[in-house]
């Protein structure tokens, strides 16, 4: 009849109000920019500027901690959204050039092929760094190669690549536990 009853409170009402008007603004403005072609140069500079990569990973996470080490820095990264982590190792001026602090927000950009998938059944001990667990969410085998695609806790999303004839020895089945290692030198780090 008459739906639930449920009204927005004043606060509600003016955030509803202020993203109508935020799409108003937003939509003339895109009308003024496809007028404008002398602007055309400058989008498709914007445009070339955006971060495109071929790594299938591209997990965000915050930097918990930064270790100097000699020559490199161990760049303790938190992953979003969940409680693991991953170590990253970079040289200390890549650190500097990205200017990373603690607390910063970066991408960890990971290669499906360098993602390493452990048996589901054993737990390496002692554990090693860089251990992700999750859970197997599809395997898409190929002649040669398989990807395999993990959901990490928090929902985070891992791609792993390797020769099909791994699959069946590592003991992986969809839904079932995974186990993913990446080398802290096979982290490349993006900063936001």
């Amino acid at each position: 009849k008459g739906g639930g009853g449920t009204q927005l409170t004043a606060a509600g009402q003016q955030l509803v109000e202020a993203f109508a008007r935020y799409q108003q603004e937003h939509q003339r403005f895109l009308e003024r920019l496809s007028e404008d072609s002398s602007l055309e140069p400058y989008l498709q500079i914007m445009d070339r500027l955006r971060l495109r990569t071929s790594a299938r990973n591209q997990l965000l996470a915050k930097v918990r901690q930064i270790h100097p080490d000699g020559l490199n820095d161990r760049i303790e990264l938190e992953l979003h959204g969940s409680a693991q982590s991953l170590t990253a190792l970079i040289t200390h001026s890549s650190s500097e050039r990205l200017n990373l602090k603690v607390g910063a927000d970066v991408f960890a950009l990971i290669k499906a092929s360098w993602v390493r998938l452990l048996a589901a059944d054993a737990l390496a001990q002692p554990v090693p760094d860089n251990l992700l667990l999750g859970e197997v969410l599809q395997i898409e085998r190929g002649a040669l190669e398989t990807e395999v695609q993990i959901q990490l806790p928090g929902g985070t999303q891992l791609t792993a690549q390797l020769m099909s004839s791994q699959i069946d020895a590592l003991g992986l089945a969809v839904d079932g536990p995974a186990q993913a290692r990446i080398d802290p030198e096979q982290i490349i780090l993006c900063s936001i």
